[in-house]
């Protein structure tokens, strides 16, 4: 997410080559998509590369930790998902 939306507004006409009609087009959608941020899990505000990186970093790490992730992922070992630590109880 831009730290502000003039900082956005400066961004993109600064990059883009775009007519004035398509950047309202790009700037009111980027307006609907920052006013739907608490839709998110996450957020991450576009401030400094290098902090952003940590903090994508560390999203990414908290994700494939959590447990319904590992379940369902190619990381999680078959032998955990069987009845391996389960043993039927004894008759």
């Amino acid at each position: 997410m831009p730290p502000s939306f003039a900082v956005l507004e400066q961004r993109l006409r600064g990059r883009s080559k775009d007519t004035e009609e398509a950047m309202q087009r790009r700037l009111q959608t980027a307006r609907a998509e920052v006013a739907a941020f608490t839709e998110y899990d996450y957020v991450i505000v576009n401030d400094a590369l290098e902090a952003c990186v940590d903090r994508l970093r560390s999203i990414v790490i908290a994700e494939r930790t959590r447990l319904r992730s590992m379940r369902s992922g190619p990381i999680f070992p078959v032998r955990w998902r069987t009845s391996a630590f389960h043993p039927a109880p004894a008759t």
